[in-house]
């Protein structure tokens, strides 16, 4: 699969944005972003979306997404596997 990266180089290339004066966060929000924009790119029509939820910081990524995606007018809806006292700090903010 092309552009796939395997876990541990995700996180040396996280490092490095952090490095770089990325903060967690500010991550989390465009990757976020980015998932809303291609999966909009992929379906032009405003669908109906469900995230299914863990408990780490991806678990934030797609809140990023389903909040991008509801102002685009998109269906959205998240199902959780953990309760939220046992996500990501930034999870949960998100």
């Amino acid at each position: 699969m092309s552009g796939a990266v395997t876990g541990d180089a995700m996180w040396a290339l996280e490092a490095a944005a952090m490095r770089g004066g990325w903060t967690a966060e500010s991550l989390m929000d465009l990757a976020g972003k980015r998932l809303a924009l291609r999966m909009m790119d992929l379906f032009p029509h405003p669908g109906c979306v469900i995230a299914y939820l863990g408990k780490g910081h991806n678990s934030g990524d797609a809140l990023v997404a389903l909040r991008v995606l509801r102002g685009a007018g998109w269906r959205v809806a998240a199902r959780a596997a953990f309760p939220q006292t046992e996500w990501s700090v930034l999870g949960r903010r998100k």
